[in-house]
């Protein structure tokens, strides 16, 4: 039996990534900005095993390559440095001892966004919105991104990982992407 019903392979995994995304950068409160911002994290840190339980690698010495791997990507070190200290409030290393984040800091900003629409009559429509509150997330290497940039960044990262290591991946549908609900039997 799984404790997650819809989270049963690496794909399902990455589309929920995809969701994490999307609620991120939409949402225009600073706390549920951050909270969505760490749903994201964590998630994109998930995959790491989804990843490995696909490829059957349990060793943990085999594991250590990948680790290694990853541990090139800025962004993914941020994610998890993000994913592990919201979970566990500090860093540890693994002899838990405390250590200090390579990811230089995650603080409060805002940005300017263009929200596209279009109506029931079919015209396209632009709002332009200014000082929408975000983070800027300072990557180990002074980079620094806002949410969009960041979470899109890792959303490609595993795209791309994926489909290089010929990981099955399927894109979901609108619906599932935006949440759309038509009637109540398809919110069970």
């Amino acid at each position: 039996m799984t404790l997650t019903p819809t989270l049963t392979s690496p794909s399902d995994l990455l589309c929920k990534l995809a969701r994490e995304q999307y609620r991120a950068f939409h949402s225009e409160h600073l706390i549920h900005k951050a909270d969505h911002l760490y749903n994201f994290c964590i998630t994109a840190l998930a995959i790491k095993d989804f990843v490995l339980e696909n490829l059957k690698i349990t060793d943990t010495s085999k594991k250590q390559a990948y680790y290694a791997t990853w541990a090139k990507v800025p962004e993914l070190v941020a994610a998890t440095e993000i994913a592990n200290s919201s979970k566990h409030l500090t860093l540890r290393d693994g002899k838990q001892r405390q250590k200090h984040a390579k990811t230089k800091s995650v603080k409060a900003s805002s940005s300017s966004v263009v929200d596209v629409y279009i109506d029931k009559n079919g015209d396209l429509h632009t709002i332009k919105k200014d000082n929408v509150p975000d983070y800027n997330i300072e990557l180990e290497n002074g980079t620094i991104l806002q949410v969009w940039e960041f979470t899109i960044a890792v959303l490609h990262y595993w795209e791309n990982y994926f489909k290089n290591n010929s990981i099955p991946y399927y894109k979901q549908k609108e619906d599932e992407y935006f949440g759309v609900v038509d009637n109540i039997e398809q919110s069970r």
